[in-house]
């Protein structure tokens, strides 16, 4: 049997009830029939009543850590082995609604460089605009409950792009405690300090550092969905770094267009 954690509210809920149940039988036990006895019943009501509030509304407890910073790794395992097996070599392009037949932000992994053409097709993608494979990116779940839950709306300038990103990381999603953003020429850097899914950050790269470039977790995902349509153009991943010994993150967005020197 599991026994609840001090801290749990479980275990401030059976505190509660038990002092309760000995105040209780304290005062039919003496007998006495008096103001004290009375405001002794009062006191066990407000703490039984206490407990029972605290259990009701209280969280449940959270997975473990760990365990949800290593549900995204092995998917994403799997799609760098598939990508690698068909000869693609590229690293991802997010691109906004109008530069696919998709009304949404989609994922391409080239097969040679990608100029900023309209792509046509389905899953595999070929013609004047490049060859490769066109999927929905990890994140796009996350965006939509987002914008369904949150209404989430993506700004277009740089410096709201950069406070939504920070927004995100460390309000909405909580995953890490702080979210730096660096607009600098034609890139954005997103730093994430004590990033609380940083285990599965280190097991991908075991596997391959490219693998994170080449099909990213569902947060630098949802970075780059925000990046690609805030700023309606596409942008690639071109590095994404885990610190060695630390919980951080910094991944490398390249613009397509030009971008102004700036830092928000």
């Amino acid at each position: 049997m599991k026994l609840p954690k001090p801290d749990s509210p479980v275990y401030s809920t059976f505190v509660l009830v038990v002092t309760a149940a000995i105040l209780t039988a304290a005062v039919l036990l003496t007998d006495r029939k008096d103001i004290t006895s009375a405001a002794v019943v009062l006191s066990a009501m407000i703490l039984f009543l206490a407990g029972v509030y605290i259990f009701t509304f209280s969280k449940k407890e959270p997975i473990d850590g760990r365990i949800s910073a290593l549900l995204p790794v092995q998917g994403s395992i799997n799609i760098c082995r598939i990508v690698a097996d068909l000869g693609i070599s590229g690293y991802s392009w997010f691109l906004p609604a109008g530069y696919t037949e998709d009304n949404t932000t989609m994922q391409y992994l080239p097969v040679s460089e990608y100029h900023g053409e309209k792509l046509t097709g389905g899953t595999f993608v070929s013609g004047k605009g490049g060859s490769g494979v066109l999927l929905p990116p990890s994140g796009e779940t996350i965006m939509s409950e987002l914008k369904a839950r949150y209404s989430l709306t993506i700004p277009d300038t740089d410096e709201e792009i950069a406070v939504c990103i920070r927004e995100i990381g460390e309000e909405l999603l909580e995953v890490a405690d702080q979210v730096r953003v660096t607009v600098n020429d034609e890139s954005f850097t997103v730093r994430m300090v004590n990033f609380k899914l940083a285990d599965g950050c280190h097991q991908i790269e075991k596997e391959s550092p490219a693998c994170c470039m080449i099909y990213p977790c569902p947060v630098c995902s949802l970075y780059a969905m925000v990046l690609a349509e805030g700023r309606k153009a596409p942008l690639q991943i071109e590095r994404c770094r885990v610190i060695k010994n630390k919980p951080e993150i910094e991944t490398i967005f390249s613009l397509l267009p030009e971008t102004s020197a700036s830092e928000v």
